[in-house]
């Protein structure tokens, strides 16, 4: 089928089509400046976070500080937080690094609920419910996982679920690095 005006709407329409990606890219572009960073060893902010599980405890990073530890940001609501759940069950079983969690822009009774039925690997999760600590570090997207030396240096930062291989390879040999030096 033969089109004798597309060539012409092409040339009409290209202009516009340009003019918009551009500006979309740039307008982007000057948002991600203004997005929080992360750095290889930045340290842990300052925060105190009601416990999850009882909201007479807190969760600050003076309880990061003395060894290395690694932070899961989590929520219920999250289907990949699921599927690396059973990998961080066995490295909390392992006992080679305290795990600890964030609980990510959740609804308390939830994230209970969650842990109730999945099973917990946290020594202790803060309840992040409007996400600012998080934030904070850089994470906009979960499940997300740091790893922190003793002084509270993040030295591992992942966007995603865990994986046995990111553990076996990455992590592991990570965190035996790590507290060789404490």
């Amino acid at each position: 089928m033969n089109y004798p005006n597309f060539s012409k709407h092409i040339r009409i329409l290209l202009p516009g089509l340009a003019a918009i990606v551009i500006a979309v890219g740039v307008l982007g572009w000057q948002q991600l400046d203004s997005w929080p960073t992360w750095s290889a060893e930045a340290n842990i902010s300052e925060f105190r976070l009601q416990q999850l599980d009882d909201t007479n405890q807190s969760f600050s990073h003076t309880d990061l500080l003395g060894q290395v530890t690694l932070i899961n940001v989590w929520a219920s609501w999250c289907l990949s937080c699921r599927d690396e759940h059973p990998i961080l069950l066995t490295l909390a079983g392992s006992g080679n690094v305290p795990v600890v969690g964030i609980n990510y822009r959740d609804k308390r009774k939830d994230a209970l609920r969650w842990l109730e039925y999945y099973d917990s690997p946290y020594e202790k999760i803060g309840w992040d419910s409007d996400g600012q600590v998080a934030n904070g570090w850089g994470i906009d997207a979960i499940p997300a996982t740091l790893l922190v030396d003793h002084d509270g240096r993040i030295q591992f930062h992942h966007v995603g679920p865990l994986t046995v291989s990111l553990l076996e390879q990455t992590l592991n040999p990570l965190i035996d690095e790590l507290q060789e030096k404490i």
